[in-house]
C-alpha cells in the first residue's frame, strides 16, 4: 500500500518485505523481512559496533545486541526482547555453522517456518509465562479433543480455507515470475493488453473487497499500542 500510494505522488519506495516465507535460513529471512528496519540497525548499530570484522565471538555479541534492540524497538515488554534474542541466537548459530541449512535441503524452509512461527508466539504473548505455556502445548502436549474441535471448526470456514490457499500461493515470488514471463512475451512482440486489463479489473475488485472487509470488521488496535 505504501509503495502504491508513493508512486501516485511520484515517490519510489523500496520493497520492505520480499517473500520472507521462502527464505532458506533465518539470516535469509531477515534479508527479506522488514528490510528498512534491518538496514537501519545494520548501518547505525551493527557496523559501528564492528560488525563481523572483529572475530567470531564479537560478531555473535554484536548480533545479539542488535536483535535485543530490535525486540525493544517493537515494544517495552520482555516478550519482545526475548523474541529479538531468539532470532539473534538462530542467526548466530547459522554464522557458526554456515553449512547447517544447506545440508537440510528442502527441509530448511520447514525449519525457517517453525522458528519464525515459534518466534511469533513469543512476540504476541502477554508475558513470558504465557509464551512458554503456548510453546509447550504446541510441541509437547498437543491432543485432539472435542473442545479443540469445537474451537477450530468456526475458524475453518470456506472463506478461511480459500484465503489460506491464496496466501500460500502468494508467499512465493509469483509477481517476479509473472514479470519475467511478461518480459519474454514483450521480447517476442506479443501484446499484453488483455492481461493488463484483467490485472486492472482484478485490482479494483480486490480494493472493493478490502474496503468492505475493513468496514465490516470490529476495531483492531494498532500493533505497537503497548509501546
Amino acid at each position: 500500500m505504501a509503495i502504491g500510494l508513493g508512486r501516485i505522488f511520484g515517490f519510489h519506495i523500496l520493497e520492505n518485505f520480499r517473500y520472507p516465507y521462502v527464505a532458506s535460513g533465518i539470516q535469509d529471512f531477515w534479508r527479506r523481512w522488514h528490510i528498512s528496519l534491518t538496514n537501519w540497525f545494520r548501518e547505525y548499530l551493527y557496523i559501528p559496533l564492528g560488525g563481523n570484522r572483529k572475530g567470531t565471538m564479537r560478531t555473535w555479541g554484536n548480533r545479539l545486541l542488535v536483535f535485543f534492540c530490535t525486540g525493544l524497538w517493537h515494544g517495552a515488554n520482555w516478550t519482545f526482547v526475548l523474541w529479538g534474542l531468539f532470532h539473534g541466537a538462530f542467526q548466530s548459530l547459522e554464522t557458526f555453522f554456515p553449512k547447517l541449512t544447506k545440508r537440510m535441503g528442502p527441509l530448511r524452509h520447514v525449519y525457517v517456518l517453525v522458528v519464525v512461527c515459534a518466534g511469533f508466539v513469543i512476540f504476541r504473548a502477554e508475558n513470558i509465562g504465557q509464551a512458554g505455556w503456548m510453546l509447550a502445548a504446541m510441541f509437547t502436549r498437543f491432543t485432539w479433543s472435542a473442545e479443540l474441535a469445537a474451537a477450530a471448526m468456526p475458524v475453518c470456514s470456506r472463506l478461511f480455507l480459500c484465503m489460506l490457499a491464496v496466501a500460500v500461493v502468494c508467499a512465493f515470488p509469483v509477481k517476479e515470475w509473472l514479470g519475467a514471463w511478461a518480459q519474454k512475451q514483450r521480447e517476442r512482440g506479443c501484446s499484453l493488453a488483455f492481461w493488463q486489463g484483467v490485472s486492472y479489473v482484478g485490482t479494483l475488485a480486490l480494493l472493493l473487497l478490502c474496503m468492505l472487509s475493513l468496514a465490516g470488521n470490529t476495531y483492531n488496535p494498532f500493533i505497537y499500542f503497548r509501546f
